[in-house]
């Protein structure tokens, strides 16, 4: 994703668990430790809703003190934008253009007593005039600065997490296209990383889903091996394009992360001859299969490319041991030659 955590924005510390362009599909839990001591859980991690223009919904946030303490705490509306070279995040001060003035908090700021939990309901009430889709950030802080930083300048802890608002309108349009299906034209050993490249041509949100399949023509119908692609189910917003990397990881012999005794991590062939069977040399072909609803029903998306899998250094190697052999061998037989024809020509002189 391009995204490190925590994210370190100013003086805020967010804790942001993001999949694609910083939209995960998951339950899983935003959560941010600061070295203060501030911790807070939130569920979901990804707040999805599909609203209609003039009619009120209400959404949910769970979110737990973890902290070593009480906290006071204030929740905020954020843009952000997603770098559409490297997708990165970048979560900005300023509040959403528009939505802000359309989503509500039940409790804009609150305190939570340490291990207590709190429900906080999100009023959105969009007007007839509104877009096809809206994507924000929540923003989960402190309401009073922590003195006791280094440098003495005050540090927030905060989370955030991200809102996805799809709207049920007319006109709302569902498309994405890959348009790039990246891999070295030459692998020496697996793994092979592929990246495919999605742009979300429509003006809602699009969760796409599928597989690779590395096979040895275009049309086999069993494929060697089958890569996921968008395992974490997130999602892609309107205009954006994203990279997912998928990796081809089961030959022989094969590169494989190890850590040193001194905590180092480091890749290193490894020749396990109990995947012998997996050795790969010659063409293969990546066929990516997607699927996304657009709507009315699920549409697949196909691309495809090749490239070979060469161990080139070892097949050099084998040449040149080939071709020494070889030069010896004839070496030898020459210099036995020569001595059998001068053998013989004293022989015939002797006579």
């Amino acid at each position: 994703m391009g995204i490190k955590q925590p994210f370190i924005l100013g003086s805020v510390v967010l804790g942001i668990a993001v999949v694609l362009v910083g939209i995960a599909s998951l339950t899983t839990l935003a959560q941010q430790k600061t070295n203060s001591g501030f911790a807070l859980q939130v569920t979901p991690v990804t707040l999805v809703g599909t609203v209609k223009p003039g009619v009120k919904k209400d959404l949910e946030l769970k979110i737990q003190n973890q902290s070593t303490s009480k906290q006071n705490l204030q929740i905020q509306l954020r843009e952000f934008d997603v770098d559409d070279d490297t997708g990165e995040i970048q979560l900005k001060d300023t509040e959403p253009v528009g939505i802000s003035d359309w989503v509500t908090f039940s409790d804009p700021s609150f305190t939570l007593e340490l291990d207590k939990a709190i429900t906080q309901k999100i009023t959105v009430d969009l007007p007839k005039e509104s877009g096809f889709s809206y994507s924000f950030a929540i923003l989960i802080n402190r309401s009073d600065a922590d003195p006791d930083v280094e440098g003495g300048a005050a540090l927030n802890g905060s989370v955030a997490i991200f809102a996805l608002l799809s709207v049920d309108k007319p006109g709302a349009t569902r498309e994405i296209k890959i348009t790039d299906l990246s891999i070295p034209s030459i692998v020496e050993y697996l793994p092979a990383e592929l990246g495919i490249t999605f742009k979300n041509t429509g003006n809602t949100f699009v969760q796409p889903a599928g597989n690779v399949f590395i096979q040895r023509g275009s049309n086999d119908s069993e494929p060697i091996a089958t890569l996921p692609v968008n395992e974490n189910r997130g999602y892609l917003l309107p205009g954006k394009p994203r990279t997912l990397v998928t990796s081809w990881k089961d030959g022989f012999p094969a590169y494989q992360t190890v850590t040193d005794p001194d905590g180092q991590q480091r890749s290193e062939l490894v020749w396990d001859l109990t995947k012998i069977a997996d050795f790969r040399i010659g063409q293969y072909t990546a066929k990516v299969v997607a699927v996304y609803n657009d709507g009315k029903r699920d549409v697949p998306v196909i691309r495809e490319t090749t490239f070979w899998v060469i161990p080139w250094r070892a097949i050099l190697s084998l040449i040149v041991v080939i071709a020494l052999v070889t030069f010896t061998t004839h070496k030898l037989v020459q210099r036995k030659t020569r001595k059998a024809v001068k053998r013989a020509l004293e022989s015939q002189e002797k006579k």
